[in-house]
């Protein structure tokens, strides 16, 4: 089993992500409500010192309450460690797990929207990289700290991907699986995010490295375009 389908219980408990609460039975405790904790039970104490919220649930962030299954089939970088990647940026799956987290209702989330100008890899060359670096570091410095954590949803780095360089393994059955869910709840991330950063700058294709096509719009019908 892939191990981000597992991080989201190890912050929150078996029964915190994945499903509805049951009937008249901790539903509100699943969802990290803190309102009636009871000293040393067991659900007060499921969340563990590994995640550091210490001895109570913690409320989940909106995207993780209302859309769980988001939490199990993405992945959210902290935005500190994106900042310490070099291009080309990795595969989510060859991250390790530690640069990852589950984001609570006081932290926030950051989406990136970008252009994918090659077929298994957005930005081999490191052109949006550097612009996308800045941004958030912008974000960083001004919402950053204050016990607020800053994750990231950039698609290469939450799904899982194909291989883009020689000896990288394909994807899994149970990533296959994974990716294609994860798409279903692409529109809950951008909807539930508390910053949207949107990337579109011009790139150029290196030599002998593929060519750039662009059909007029007055040609479009011509090419069965819509």
């Amino acid at each position: 089993m892939p191990p981000w389908r597992l991080t989201p219980a190890a912050h929150w408990g078996d029964d915190a992500v994945g499903s509805e609460p049951a009937d008249g039975g901790g539903g509100e405790d699943a969802r990290g409500d803190t309102s009636s904790s009871s000293g040393g039970s067991s659900s007060s104490s499921r969340s563990g010192s590994s995640s550091g919220f210490g001895s109570q649930e913690i409320p989940m962030h909106p995207l993780f309450k209302h859309h769980p299954r988001a939490a199990i089939t993405m992945r959210f970088i902290r935005l500190e460690e994106l900042l310490r990647l070099s291009a080309p940026l990795p595969r989510c799956q060859d991250l390790p797990d530690d640069v990852f987290g589950v984001m609570r209702s006081c932290d926030k989330l950051v989406a990136v929207s970008h252009g994918w100008r090659f077929q298994v890899h957005p930005d081999p060359y490191g052109a949006e990289t550097a612009t996308l670096r800045r941004q958030l570091r912008r974000i960083l410095d001004r919402y950053g700290g204050r016990g607020t954590e800053l994750y990231v949803f950039l698609d290469f780095l939450a799904i899982p991907q194909r291989p883009f360089k020689p000896g990288q393994a394909d994807r899994s059955d149970d990533e296959e699986d994974i990716f294609h869910e994860a798409l279903l709840h692409l529109d809950a991330v951008f909807l539930y995010a508390d910053f949207f950063v949107h990337v579109d700058m011009p790139m150029e294709v290196p030599r002998d490295d593929g060519e750039l096509y662009f059909a007029r719009p007055e040609h479009a019908p011509s090419l069965g375009l819509r």
